[in-house]
């Protein structure tokens, strides 16, 4: 009987399907879409939602206009030349300022927009930047970069803005000293040049601005209420098939919106992407309120915009509308329940199989959060987490009450600064400011101070770590006093022992110098006698040979046997 159904159902599928689905292109609805910025990876879920049908079967016919310098999207989205357009966190600031533009989707949960420098410049925070050239996106467009300075007590009026050229080669040339770059898109571009930057990202002080944000307009929402939600549901759709396969969207992008950029270039920027749309842990174009309230507040601060504002009406609800695709799609629907209640018990089964695996994940998860809990708080090494926006303690290690001397209550909430930790406070902001260049420190000696006033020496290590999405700072210290004592009587009894041979050296020496100067006394005295010997023989050779010459011939025989006696002597 089942299968009797299913057959019907099908045959009816077939006869009025392509009937409709014919209907429907012939009805389908036109719409632009305006891009903040040229065609590149930043847009890929919209390009592959044009190529791979999803905004045709949503009914719509959308033609995707790429954006640059001069090119103002909420403008466009404002005159109707685009029912749609892409732009940041500077969409809430319009709306504040009075333009009726709506939020539809947040699709980078983190900012792109970073300070770029290059290495030999020495800029690597913002204090460095005081008193230098900085370019700056136009007014509206500022706002995230101005709040760095503004979270870090600096007055603009300490630094030199110049309005951006959008190209970095100024920040090669010379020109400026700090570029507004993108992340996804100069570093690289710079890197492969062989050309080494820093890049100082506003969320490393605390400024966490939306990134890339898809809108509309109110009169194309109370207009076209259906519309909006088709729109955006394609999108979402194209975005997860391009971070699901961003190798077949560099293709597409290269083939027909980006011939003069290579597929590796756009796959670098794809993976730096990533970290900022986070996909695997957040629902695609999630938007929270409160976030929306803070970055408000931060224009508030900037005297950008007025207290007492309110958002309501700027952020879209998504899923009612899907309630209305649903009753319009209500018929196909139905007969896709029938068609699939042949298939409940086997789904059942696999249901069954995934919440046994689901639960088993959770649990193994579980153990693992255990078990680090558990390494974490037992380690002999000193373990602190802390936050490093406002620089409270998070967590501690157990070896880190023992040696500090505090209760883990007592350090909880509170700040380095306010324990007096850190026995030298110059150390303290030499390791901040490394740890902010670089977002990570090594082996970082300084001396702390417990409770009890006693002084250790540490060697310190930090880096980034996230935790629910938070950037948190993890820090481990070594306690080497010890080894700093033994090593000290190491290098006294080095000395000593040098000492030691220094003075057996120099004794040595002496006695050489006096053995060298007998010797030299030997030979004096060897000379002397050498020559009192020879003035005397030279005489008596001297006669004993004439005695033997022809002039005393006469000699006779035993006088002669004399005078050769005393020569040969002599000789």
């Amino acid at each position: 009987m089942v299968s009797r159904l299913a057959a019907v159902i099908v045959v009816l599928a077939a006869a009025f399907l392509p009937s409709a689905l014919r209907s429907e292109e012939s009805s389908l609805e036109r719409v632009t879409l305006q891009l903040k910025w040229k065609h590149q990876f930043q847009f890929a879920g919209y390009y592959v939602a044009l190529e791979k049908g999803f905004y045709r079967q949503a009914g719509l016919d959308v033609q995707v206009v790429e954006g640059g310098p001069g090119r103002d999207p909420y403008l466009d989205v404002m005159a109707n030349r685009a029912q749609y357009g892409v732009g940041d966190s500077s969409l809430l600031l319009h709306r504040l300022k009075g333009k009726s533009l709506v939020a539809l989707a947040a699709l980078f949960q983190h900012s792109a927009n970073v300070f770029l420098t290059l290495w030999d410049s020495g800029i690597a925070s913002p204090q460095d930047m005081i008193g230098r050239r900085i370019m700056m996106l136009p007014e509206l467009g500022s706002a995230e970069f101005k709040a760095v300075f503004l979270s870090e007590g600096i007055s603009l009026d300490l630094i030199e803005q110049i309005p951006t050229s959008f190209d970095v080669e100024d920040l090669i040339a010379g020109n400026t000293d700090a570029f507004n770059a993108y992340i996804t898109n100069e570093p690289y571009a710079l890197e492969r040049m062989g050309i080494g930057t820093t890049v100082i990202k506003p969320r490393t002080y605390g400024i966490d601005f939306y990134g890339d944000t898809l809108f509309t307009s109110e009169g194309e929402l109370e207009q076209h209420p259906e519309r909006v939600g088709a729109f955006l549901e394609a999108s979402l759709r194209g975005w997860e098939y391009a971070m699901n396969h961003p190798g077949e969207a560099a293709e597409l992008i290269v083939a027909e919106y980006a011939p003069k950029k290579s597929a590796d270039q756009l796959l670098l920027e794809a993976k730096e992407m990533r970290k900022l749309i986070l996909p695997d842990l957040i629902e695609l174009g999630h938007m929270n309120p409160g976030r929306w309230r803070h970055i408000a507040d931060t224009y508030v601060e900037l005297d950008m915009a007025a207290p007492g504002y309110s958002l309501e009406g700027f952020l879209y609800q998504r899923y009612p509308n899907l309630y209305v695709k649903w009753f319009r799609w209500a018929l196909y629907i139905l007969l896709a329940v029938f068609a699939l209640g042949c298939l409940v018990t086997a789904w059942n089964a696999r249901l069954r199989q995934v919440i046994k695996k689901l639960r088993e994940s959770e649990e193994a998860l579980r153990e693992s959060e255990e078990r680090f809990s558990t390494a974490f708080r037992a380690s002999p090494s000193m373990f602190v987490i802390t936050d490093p926006a406002q620089g409270l303690t998070v967590d501690v290690s157990e070896s880190c009450v023992e040696i500090l001397g505090y209760k883990r209550e007592e350090m909880i909430g509170k700040t380095a600064a306010e324990l007096k930790v850190w026995a030298d406070p110059d150390d303290r902001r030499r390791f901040i400011d490394r740890f902010r260049r670089d977002g990570l420190v090594r082996n970082f000696e300084t001396r702390i101070r417990t409770k009890n006033g006693d002084l250790r020496i540490v060697e310190m290590s930090a880096e980034h770590i996230e935790v629910a999405g938070k950037p948190q700072m993890l820090l481990a210290a070594h306690d080497v006093t010890e080894r700093k004592v033994i090593e000290e009587q190491l290098r006294k009894a080095h000395d000593g022992l040098e000492l030691t041979i220094q003075e057996r050296t120099r004794e040595l020496s002496e006695s050489m110098i006096e053995a060298k100067v007998a010797n030299r006394a030997k030979s004096n005295l060897m000379a002397n006698m050498s020559h009192e010997l020879r003035t005397p023989l030279n005489a008596i050779i001297g006669f004993s040979s004439t005695m033997r010459s022809e002039t005393f011939g006469s000699l006779n025989e035993k006088y002669l046997e004399y005078a050769n006696d005393i020569h040969s002597s002599g000789e």
